[in-house]
């Protein structure tokens, strides 16, 4: 269900470059968003992992970060439910890749979303509170 592969390279000799590569796989996967404060978010969480500094080190000359970040959804899908509306939403995933090439230090970046078989769906019917589903014969 879930495949994670991470590579950090240094290059003493030739560049003075350090490189991050990240690649991300979820089959069948799905994803429950709820809501909850700042602090505690995946999503910060997640900007947190890539917004790794280096302390400063007195005669070390720190060096240049590239962050590379692949991630390839197959069959998915991401439930929401907001907080205090009667709506529930969900979108379906057949094919998702997103690739990033990213750098402080250059003047552009690259970000590629592709979607393939992807739908959204919305409903006004909120489920039971008290998870017991009514059956009428």
């Amino acid at each position: 269900m879930l495949s994670v592969a991470v590579k950090i390279q240094a290059n003493h000799e030739t560049h003075h470059v350090k490189t991050v590569q990240v690649a991300i796989g979820v089959n069948k996967g799905t994803l429950r968003h709820r809501m909850c404060n700042e602090p505690n978010s995946w999503i910060t969480h997640l900007l947190d992992f890539f917004n790794v500094q280096d302390y400063t080190v007195p005669g070390y000359h720190a060096k240049d970060v590239l962050t590379e970040l692949h991630l390839h959804l197959w069959d998915c899908a991401i439930d929401y439910r907001p907080l205090y509306m009667p709506l529930r939403s969900a979108i379906t995933i057949g094919n998702f890749s997103m690739s990033s090439h990213l750098s402080a230090q250059a003047n552009s970046s690259t970000l590629r979303f592709i979607f393939e078989e992807c739908g959204l769906f919305l409903s006004e019917k909120a489920p039971p509170r008290n998870g017991v589903r009514l059956q009428f014969l």
